[in-house]
Formats: structure tokens, C-alpha cells, sequence
């Protein structure tokens, strides 16, 4: 059961917010003033997978 939700927070959710992150980063970095703020979008778009297992 906990696959098949991890895969679908992956489909539904995780891939469309790691693309959203990518996408405000980029945009974040056109300007040389900003680019500390563009670095953490991408930190936080590869940590967008599938939800983490929760604590027992």
C-alpha cells in the first residue's frame, strides 16, 4: 500500500513541485543578485520524490 501512494505522490505531486522548483530557480538565477535564492530551489527539487516513510 505504501508503494503504491509513494508512486502516486511521485506522478501527482513530487514530479509537478520539482519541476515548479526548477523553474522558480532558474528564474531566480537570470539576476547575479539572486542566485543565492535560485541555489535553493534546486536543492529543494531534488529532495521532491516520493514522501519520506513515516516514523514508527
Amino acid at each position: 500500500m505504501k508503494f503504491i501512494l509513494n508512486i502516486l505522490w511521485l506522478v501527482l505531486s513530487g514530479f509537478w513541485m520539482a519541476v515548479g522548483y526548477v523553474i522558480a530557480g532558474v528564474i531566480c538565477c537570470v539576476l547575479i543578485v539572486t542566485i543565492p535564492f535560485g541555489i535553493v530551489p534546486r536543492v529543494a527539487a531534488s529532495s521532491a520524490g516520493p514522501a519520506p516513510p513515516l516514523p514508527a
